[in-house]
């Protein structure tokens, strides 16, 4: 696994290294490091994904957001809760909607390639002989038990529960209800702003 150097991956590189030690341990750190960490700068990979999003997407997510310095007020809690409630979704779908098209997108054919060339990642990772007959499977099997372990070490269901959620079941409830009353319209980077004012007008008119 490579990332960058930010603390927050302190605890997800303990356990990559508990599920190596665990599934492969004669794979040692020595001959094949578990987790790399980067400056961002040189993670060329993930970083040059942001570019990708955007040119696939049309926009720039920051700029969309940014776009609504003049709608939003960090003063207004109601405010700060709609923001919460809207875009953090938002762009979690379009992430998601991306990764699937990253995965399945066809990578250009190079016969000078050292890796597998002219199909999908996702084809390459589940069917690697199909793209190469002397590629080998180099998977190692996870112990499903010691998942459940650790995640439950962080808090299990309700842990991640929590930590997915951006605003109280209550105003999740609220906001739920004042969308429906506006007909579920369509929430986009473009029409994210229009909809968050719709939003606020309702849920102020009801207090």
């Amino acid at each position: 696994m490579v990332s960058d150097k930010g603390s927050e991956t302190v605890q997800m590189i303990d356990f990559q290294k508990l599920l190596r030690h665990d599934a492969a341990p004669e794979v040692t750190e020595d001959d094949f490091r578990s987790w790399v960490q980067v400056q961002s700068k040189h993670n060329t990979p993930i970083e040059g994904f942001w570019v990708w999003l955007r040119e696939g997407e049309g926009h720039n997510v920051r700029d969309m957001i940014l776009s609504g310095a003049a709608i939003f007020n960090s003063d207004d809690h109601l405010h700060v809760c709609v923001f919460n409630w809207l875009w953090p979704p938002l762009l979690q779908e379009r992430l998601d909607e991306f990764r699937e098209y990253w995965n399945n997108h066809t990578v250009r054919r190079q016969k000078e390639k050292d890796l597998p060339s002219g199909t999908s990642p996702v084809h390459i990772w589940t069917c690697p002989t199909h793209v190469r007959p002397t590629a080998r499977d180099c998977r190692v099997n996870v112990r499903r038990d010691m998942i459940q372990e650790l995640r439950d070490e962080i808090g299990g269901e309700e842990g991640r529960r929590q930590a997915y959620q951006f605003v109280t079941p209550e105003f999740q409830a609220a906001a739920d209800g004042a969308y429906a009353d506006l007909g579920y319209p369509r929430i986009t980077l473009t029409t994210a702003w229009t909809v968050f004012l719709a939003i606020v007008d309702v849920l102020r008119a009801r207090d």
